[in-house]
């Protein structure tokens, strides 16, 4: 469970940092992990295979960049002599090390004592401490005790007595979420949520994030809920899960699958959203770099894990939505029915399960199956496919409606519409969103109807899901082109034109 490499950093504050090997290791060993954005540095100088046997000797000062130098102190300051860096632990010209460390990542992380991010810093070259000004960083105390103020006419002359704490808006929002220039990195998601604790040195202040208290030098007991930010993201993390289901009664909870998979696709459905709206510097890494999370995953899962998605219930992720902003990548990384095959944000897993609904299947998964560049299941994959039993119907965008839609759409500054449908000739109340600014296919288009969700006791609001199939020239193989779902401004019904060629539908059970 122990890392391969660590960095010692000695006893006394004036020791040289060197690399030590596992075998090495204190019994009673405790150490730090860092977060970092690497930062465009020319020579920076890292782990290699020529310098490995040196730096257990000692590592040369050019491969201390200013954020280790930084993480070395509050390592030293926090009582610790271990430090994981990934350029300085992990053999950079090394693909089988690289491959073999990326799969042990989830244990780094989750074992570490400490994981030190440098969140407000663009690059390793800048460090983490940052020059604030505490008077404007920091609570403003305002003692309003001496003071009358009339605001009305009514006799209370006392409106202001006491004394108030002045704290800046958003503060976790700008500081550790999404303008924080670490947390724009993919990479840090499972970091943060595998870890036990973090620190994040953020652009004013320190903020702490563990699984029960998210707090800042500004909030020691605890950070405020705000909105658009999910302060308490790291409480959605699979140990968390593991925890509360062995905690239940195993006969009321841990075997009720429908309350499993509900409360197991909502944490997966925060990491994918969290995890997709990151950037990567090499797109080729998609899987890996949420590979220690969906490895902690598949306890609560219980099935196989298929690049991205998950065996149990395939139906309902298939129609995940593009909304145009997403994109395939340029060099293939996993199937077209996969979210991983594209770049951009994904939030449609977390709201898979709703409590008041009724969930209609229309097509029955057959066969799955991805090929693994490795013996790695959460790895990256160099092909995969699906064998689905369901209706296949013609479709054309309905490109004169779409007009009018998108002027309207955009008037309400709704930029990812979706365009209106025809199902074999007939307009209908759903919209394609195609994966991507492709331009349109150009080969013929399919709908295949993959399931419905009716709200409990309102049947002409329902939701449809499905997919937009294209041709890939082998008879009856085709590739995702985008998801299909009703139109936002549209109810949709038995009176859609669409429900006569969906047949018989009938409730499936949770987790068939």
């Amino acid at each position: 469970m122990r890392p391969s490499r660590l960095i010692d950093l000695g006893t006394f504050e004036e020791d040289c940092p060197r690399l030590c090997l596992q075998a090495d290791f204190p019994a009673d060993l405790q150490y730090a992990t860092l977060s970092h954005c690497w930062g465009v540095i020319q020579g920076r100088v890292h782990l290699t295979q020529r310098c490995l046997e040196a730096w257990q000797t000692v590592i040369p000062k050019e491969a201390l960049m200013s954020t280790f130098k930084d993480a070395i102190k509050v390592t030293r300051s926090l009582g610790m002599r271990y430090l994981w860096i990934d350029s300085l632990c992990i053999i950079q010209d090394s693909k089988n090390d690289w491959h073999y460390e990326s799969s042990r990542m989830s244990n780094v992380y989750k074992y570490a004592h400490c994981n030190i991010a440098a969140t407000a810093s663009e690059g390793d070259a800048s460090g983490m401490f940052t020059n604030r000004d505490p008077p404007i960083d920091l609570p403003v105390l305002l003692d309003f005790a001496n003071i009358t103020c009339d605001f009305t006419e009514s006799e209370s002359r006392t409106c202001l007595k006491g004394v108030y704490s002045l704290h800046r808006n958003y503060m976790w929002f700008y500081e550790v979420g999404v303008d924080a220039p670490l947390t724009t990195r993919a990479w840090v998601v499972q970091e943060r949520l595998l870890a036990p604790r973090t620190l994040h040195f953020a652009n004013t202040q320190i903020y702490w994030e563990c699984n029960e208290l998210q707090a800042c030098e500004s909030w020691p007991k605890g950070m405020p809920q705000e909105l658009f930010t999910n302060v308490k993201l790291k409480a959605n993390n699979p140990f968390n899960l593991q925890r509360e289901f062995r905690g239940k009664e195993v006969g009321i909870i841990a075997s009720n699958m429908s309350y499993r998979l509900h409360r197991s696709f909502h944490a997966w459905g925060e990491i994918v959203l969290t995890y997709s709206r990151g950037r990567l510097t090499y797109g080729e890494d998609k899987l890996v770099a949420i590979s220690a999370l969906a490895r902690e995953m598949k306890p609560l899962m219980q099935c196989r894990y298929l690049a991205g998605h998950w065996e149990i219930d395939l139906i309902r992720q298939l129609g995940w939505p593009g909304y145009h902003v997403s994109e395939r990548a340029p060099r293939y990384r996993a199937p077209s029915w996969a979210w991983t095959s594209t770049n951009g944000e994904h939030q449609s897993f977390s709201n898979m399960y709703l409590s008041d609904e009724r969930f209609c299947p229309l097509a029955e998964i057959l066969h799955s199956h991805v090929n693994l560049a490795s013996e790695d299941e959460f790895g990256p994959v160099e092909g995969g496919h699906l064998e689905i039993r369901g209706k296949l119907l013609s479709a054309t965008p309905d490109l004169y409606n779409h007009q009018e839609q998108e002027i309207d759409a955009i008037s309400k500054g709704n930029h990812s519409f979706g365009k209106p449908l025809r199902i074999l000739g007939k307009t209908t109340h759903l919209r394609f969103n195609q994966d991507g600014n492709e331009p349109e296919p150009e080969t013929p288009l399919y709908c295949m109807p993959l399931s419905l969700a009716i709200p409990d006791g309102n049947d002409d609001y329902i939701w449809f899901n499905g997919l937009m199939l294209q041709p890939t020239g082998t008879p009856d193989v085709y590739r995702r082109a985008g998801s299909i779902e009703r139109l936002r401004s549209e109810t949709f019904g038995e009176h859609d034109p669409i429900f006569p060629w969906l047949g018989q539908i009938e409730r499936r059970p949770v987790g068939g």
